[in-house]
């Protein structure tokens, strides 16, 4: 869903606004909300004029691959259809689907990768026109491990946004410390 439920969500809509404001044009794909709402979380990305298109299921399994594969086709002839530029896969566990829709849109994948690998082997997941973009050089080790081609990883650290999360001060430390009653 949209709706910003942790570290993810919340980079993905930091990270679009960014994208907008530098003057690209973007269209968000997304999976409707499991609780809740179906216009949960949607406001800001209409705010920053975003296109949402709700996208079906990114499951994989080995037991179910064929049906998986062609219901990513679909997916993939779909975002044929909005002509993009390129796919940006902000979870990568969902790698098989973006792989597949990458293949069949004709689309580069760029893939974030937030966390540990989900796959003990990426094989046929890591070629293509993929990048992939780890949040530290350690993640980026732990991807080439399982199987990402070490050339096609690139290390580009979270950002912070220090007007939000500004510099701590003494005086701010001494506040901090006695709203949790922890003693100098």
């Amino acid at each position: 869903g949209l709706t910003i439920t942790g570290g993810v969500e919340r980079c993905v809509l930091e990270d679009v606004g960014e994208l907008v404001s530098a003057g690209h044009d973007v269209e968000v794909w997304h999976r409707p909300a499991p609780t809740g709402r179906p216009d949960d979380g949607r406001a800001p990305f209409d705010r920053l004029g975003v296109r949402l298109r709700p996208a079906r299921d990114y499951s994989f399994s080995v037991r179910t691959a064929p049906r998986d594969l062609l219901r990513f086709v679909g997916e993939g002839l779909r975002l044929r259809r909005s002509r993009p530029d390129v796919l940006w896969l902000n979870r990568p566990e969902f790698l098989p689907w973006g792989r597949v829709v990458s293949f069949v849109s004709g689309v580069p994948l760029a893939v974030h990768l937030h966390h540990a690998p989900n796959y003990r082997r990426l094989g046929p997941f890591a070629g293509g026109r993929t990048r992939f973009f780890a949040v530290s050089t350690a993640m980026a080790r732990a991807w080439t491990a399982a199987g990402a081609p070490a050339d096609r990883i690139d290390a580009v650290p979270n950002g912070v946004d220090t007007s939000a999360f500004p510099l701590a001060t003494p005086a701010s430390t001494r506040r901090a410390r006695a709203a949790l009653g922890i003693d100098d």
